[in-house]
């Protein structure tokens, strides 16, 4: 689930468009068309109706185990809760979600602070791949704000199919990163950044490596510990990354 704008401003590259945005669907932003803004948002060509909201195609409809009920569709926004049920989470978590529909970040702060909600909000993120035969490590950062933090991943530990989308057109693949205050569980910041090209394929090569090995919890759980125990910091990790990106451009190493 990506966040769209909707209003007549999107052009303006100095409107400030954070009050005239909504959840949208990957596919049917795809099959739209999408161009990404400096601040991160994205803009796309779908139809928008005052009364009905956004209108997509109903197979393009999205939903996430860890949010939705039975007989409803939690939508994600800043200032309301995360999780309709539940209201505290362990501070400092990170996950990554790699699936067909999209990729996202979540990010758990306890109380973050204003310079924490402004970078994940319009920060410059980079990001940083670690790849291993049974697990990979994900590295991120939003300039000024929050430093470098890193979240290994498993394919097995999934409870999604795992995969990733194709490229846009411009050569770049969508990145959602939301910002949850670990103590409220209400949402701090939402916004869309990009991987380039290269960084996505490699991604998906290292997932790919992980299926084909049929690689175990025990096995990644090994390969992880042994990186930590390698590199002490994630300043230090990311110094030895296989790949490292930076949102909008081309890879920096």
């Amino acid at each position: 689930m990506l966040l769209a704008a909707h209003t007549d401003d999107f052009d303006k590259p100095s409107a400030d468009i954070s009050q005239h945005t909504v959840p949208a669907p990957v596919k049917s932003v795809l099959r739209a068309g999408w161009t990404v803004r400096e601040d991160g948002y994205v803009v796309t060509a779908l139809p928008y109706d005052p009364q009905l909201g956004l209108v997509t195609e109903p197979g393009d409809d999205e939903f996430d185990a860890d949010t939705v009920t039975d007989t409803e569709l939690h939508t994600y926004a800043v200032g309301k809760p995360y999780h309709p049920n539940k209201t505290s989470w362990p501070d400092g978590l990170m996950q990554w979600r790699l699936t067909d529909t999209g990729v996202s970040l979540l990010l758990f702060l306890g109380s973050p602070t204003t310079s924490e909600i402004t970078a994940v909000r319009t920060g410059r993120a980079q990001f940083a791949l670690i790849a291993g035969q049974h697990a990979l490590l994900l590295a991120h950062r939003f300039e000024p704000g929050l430093p470098w933090s890193d979240a290994p991943w498993q394919a097995c530990r999934q409870d999604v199919p795992v995969g990733l989308p194709l490229v846009g057109e411009t050569g770049h693949l969508l990145v959602a990163v939301m910002l949850v205050d670990a103590h409220t569980g209400i949402v701090q910041a939402i916004r869309q950044t990009t991987w380039s090209a290269r960084f996505a394929e490699a991604v998906r090569a290292a997932m790919r490596t992980q299926t084909l090995n049929r690689s175990t919890d025990a096995q990644g759980a090994t390969e992880i510990d042994t990186w930590y125990r390698r590199y002490t910091t994630t300043q230090d990790l990311v110094r030895h990354a296989d790949l490292t990106t930076k949102s909008g451009a081309q890879p920096l190493t």
